[in-house]
């Protein structure tokens, strides 16, 4: 790590005080501050904000005339300008950086070198790819999707690699790149691009209102163009109808062997039911219970009652990474205690992220030597002892064997 040079404290050159990069901000729209719009702009280096154009009726060039503020960005062509004397400026050693902060690249080279430990402006140490994503209003639901599926390793590695466009699969690129970044000048990002884009593509079904990450991380699966065959497996469904047959002073329910149904269907997710409240064989009511109980229900033999049918489960296909769900009524306190290698199938998986709920949406995340839990800018590491106490909504587990 030591040898790795992103993980060296950056000494910045503030160009004699006129280029001030602690208010440079690049995760929000590209917009003119001016005319609203999204062509031809041009961030001030010296304030931070943008504006349109390099004419001389332009709200760039009024802004240079009018505060004296020389030095400019194109957020597109990545050149620099000075204004109003409308001359390209050199890309130097030393602006580098300010372009790696707006838009992050990697080779596969890189994503080798990934590294782990970079600084921000003020030389603060952060882990890359473990930092805090803004709560701009009540968005933590899509903030743990986000990060979840940002430390998916080949839906990592792809978004790291493709090119910056428009499109929602595109702002969903530049906020896991922006996640990633070994060059941020603050250690978190704002995820309002993505989400903007997000709200429009679901026709504001998503927005920065509350929201459930189930519904979020369904829709995105369906919605995004990534590798995510890693996550998806398919499932065994047996259906046996049952009927109300009356009989000795009572209705029994019936099964309609002749009617069995076998169908096989893919998923993204596997759902567990948690139990309201459980009770051992002398009547004590039991606060826990074992991840691998509630798995039970996809080894082809459980039965689980329906209205109209008896369902058995039984997965066919696990793929590199399974995502669990925990279905539980909000009266259930019961606490789910989950293994630290859990098998499947022959298949053994560990816990890569674990998405909570208390009064906010978090993540814990696993690192290579701990747990980090974010808990939308807030970043601190957690025991894993600490991983059952809060409800745990969705996991990720990740093929180790």
């Amino acid at each position: 790590m030591s040898t790795n040079p992103f993980s060296k404290r950056r000494k910045i050159v503030h160009d004699n005080d006129t280029i001030h990069r602690e208010l440079l901000d690049f995760d929000f729209d590209k917009v003119c501050l001016v005319t609203l719009d999204s062509t031809n702009v041009y961030c001030c280096l010296v304030c931070g904000k943008n504006f349109q154009g390099r004419s001389k009726s332009s709200p760039a060039y009024n802004h240079a005339i009018t505060l004296n503020h020389h030095k400019y960005l194109n957020l597109t062509s990545e050149k620099f300008y000075n204004l109003p004397e409308d001359v390209e400026v050199p890309k130097t050693h030393e602006l580098q950086d300010i372009i790696e902060y707006l838009n992050p690249r990697y080779t596969r080279r890189d994503i080798e070198l990934l590294p782990r430990v970079s600084f921000d402006l003020n030389s603060e140490k952060y882990l890359v790819g473990y930092v805090g994503l803004n709560n701009i209003k009540h968005n933590d639901y899509a903030n743990v999707v986000v990060q979840a599926l940002a430390h998916v390793t080949p839906i990592r590695d792809h978004y790291l690699l493709l090119r910056n466009d428009d499109s929602l699969n595109g702002k969903f690129g530049q906020l896991v790149r922006k996640l990633w970044s070994p060059h941020l000048f603050k250690s978190h990002v704002s995820p309002q691009g993505f989400i903007t884009a997000a709200s429009e593509e679901s026709k504001k079904k998503f927005t920065t209102e509350k929201g459930n990450p189930k519904t979020f991380l369904l829709w995105l699966l369906n919605n995004l163009d990534g590798p995510f065959d890693c996550l998806r497996g398919a499932v065994e469904i047996t259906s046996t109808p049952i009927v109300p047959h009356e009989g000795n002073d009572k209705v029994e329910f019936v099964t309609l062997e002749s009617k069995k149904r076998v169908t096989e269907t893919k998923f993204w997710m596997l759902s567990v039911d948690v139990p309201l409240t459980l009770f051992n064989t002398r009547g004590d009511k039991i606060e826990e219970i074992d991840l691998e109980d509630l798995l039970a229900k996809y080894d082809g033999e459980t039965t689980t009652q329906g209205a109209k049918d008896i369902r058995t489960y039984r997965v066919t296909h696990l793929p590199e990474y399974v995502i669990l769900l925990y279905e539980r009524s909000k009266e259930s306190k019961t606490v789910v205690k989950f293994p630290d290698v859990l098998e499947l199938n022959g298949k053994k998986y560990e816990l890569a992220s674990s998405i909570r709920h208390k009064s906010t949406w978090s993540i814990a995340l696993k690192a290579e030597m701990e747990w980090i839990l974010i808990d939308n800018l807030e970043v601190k590491s957690l025991s894993s002892e600490l991983l059952f106490l809060d409800e745990n909504y969705i996991q990720v587990w990740r093929l180790i064997q």
